[in-house]
């Protein structure tokens, strides 16, 4: 960040002092947390911050970036981001929110999936676009990771919905 400041002082119609600074500021400001823009929008930070642990390993029952279940990268990336506590199991966070039609998913936005009317996953959309919506989740076989559910003959029969949490 540049300052200029330029600042002239008379005494008595004469000029006594003319004070031109320009300050270079290479540190002290801060303008990302955790990697994550501070000026994005919630949304964009969620989706940053899930994007920031893609590779990251499955583990049952995990929550934090050493391992993560799918409700534990939901429930770590909230918490994280706007410092909101989910519920920890994919079918407890299915109950909150607000429920958005599947044409109208949008970054940020939950999108759950069940099997036997059971629901059983959770991924964070990261987008929708004529290709249809991707999610960041996390499987057992391949960890966090980035999936198109349209372009998925696994995912897309299994879709339970999708909820607005911010």
């Amino acid at each position: 960040m540049i300052f200029f400041i330029s600042q002239s002082y008379k005494s008595n119609g004469i000029l006594n002092l003319s004070l031109s600074i320009l300050m270079l500021i290479v540190s002290g400001c801060k303008s990302t947390e955790n990697g994550i823009s501070l000026l994005q929008s919630k949304e964009d930070k969620v989706v940053s911050l899930a994007n920031n642990l893609l590779g990251s390993k499955y583990k049952y029952g995990g929550e934090s970036p050493k391992g993560f279940d799918c409700s534990g990268l939901t429930y770590y990336v909230y918490d994280e981001v706007v410092d909101m506590q989910l519920p920890r199991r994919s079918r407890d966070q299915y109950d909150i929110g607000k429920k958005i039609k599947y044409k109208n998913a949008e970054a940020g936005d939950l999108i759950f999936f069940k099997e036997k009317k059971r629901i059983y996953h959770v991924g964070i959309v990261v987008s929708n676009d004529a290709d249809g919506i991707t999610m960041i989740h996390s499987t057992q076989s391949n960890g966090v990771n980035v999936t198109n559910v349209d372009q998925s003959s696994y995912w897309s029969k299994r879709v339970a919905g999708v909820k607005r949490i911010l």
